[in-house]
């Protein structure tokens, strides 16, 4: 990985989290602004940085697109094993934020 795209990457990992911070909302609308969030994030990445965040990205647009307040458990753990694979890749790269 070269040092630019590697400090690309640990910028996303490090920011990814400050996404997920908007309460009081149910499901569907917190999963839009999260999308929307995470879409910003991937649209400025780098490519490699952008894939990761893909199968976070899809996962909550289905939580928004659905339109629950609360969303199916299906789509609550896709999403759940979506972060969760994101924070093994960050961690295994080296970011501190998700320690």
């Amino acid at each position: 990985m070269q040092a630019a795209t590697a400090a690309n990457f640990l910028h996303v990992c490090d920011h990814v989290q400050d996404a997920f911070r908007s309460g009081g909302l149910n499901d569907a609308d917190q999963a839009r602004g999260l999308a929307a969030e995470l879409q910003g994030m991937a649209d400025v990445a780098d490519p490699e940085a952008a894939r990761a965040l893909g199968p976070l990205l899809k996962a909550t647009d289905a939580i928004a697109a659905d339109g629950k307040a609360l969303a199916r458990p299906t789509l609550q753990q896709a999403q759940w094993d979506a972060s969760e694979r994101l924070r093994r890749v960050c961690v295994t790269a080296g970011s501190q934020a998700w320690g």
